[in-house]
């Protein structure tokens, strides 16, 4: 059985490869922090 730390550090690790690293293919095949990116840049470039 694991620990409440390992299983936290697991679920930390899920968390950072869903939204950093994984390709989302609603997303254009972007992750979720690499669509926020570029909507951050798109609204600077607004102002």
């Amino acid at each position: 059985m694991k620990g409440l730390n390992e299983v936290k550090a697991l679920v930390e690790e899920s968390i950072y490869t869903y939204n950093e690293m994984r390709p989302h293919l609603s997303l254009d095949m972007n992750s979720p922090n690499e669509m926020h990116e570029k909507s951050q840049q798109l609204a600077l470039l607004a102002y």
